[in-house]
């Protein structure tokens, strides 16, 4: 949005007159105030888009990987105990595998 004047208001935050189509009834373009905390909940809205971008995509990698029978998780190095009633696994090699394709692919990313 395109801030047009800005208005402090007592409590510290500030307003800021935009030009938008008005949602009112009658129909007609106006300015809207639009508030600080309006644009924080916005930035917040798009955090959590990304987020959960990012998850629905890690989920794919994870499923490419099963259905692909990648052995995430069996590889030599990674730790597996049973006993009666419990289990417990640390992947050991595979978090080390896969911290080494995130830091290339995000040193890839960071540096466009």
């Amino acid at each position: 949005m395109l801030c047009v004047k800005r208005k402090p208001y007592a409590d510290g935050l500030t307003s800021c007159a935009v030009h938008r189509q008005n949602t009112s009834r009658t129909g007609r373009k106006g300015r809207v105030e639009v508030t600080e905390g309006e644009n924080r909940m916005r930035s917040l809205a798009i955090g959590l888009m990304v987020l959960g971008a990012a998850l629905a995509a890690a989920g794919a990698l994870v499923w490419l990987a099963w259905r692909f029978h990648i052995p995430l998780g069996r590889l030599p190095g990674d730790f597996h105990w049973q006993g009666k009633g419990w289990s417990v696994a640390i992947p050991l090699a595979t978090c080390i595998i896969l911290s080494l394709l995130l830091t290339l692919l995000l040193n890839l990313f960071a540096r466009r």
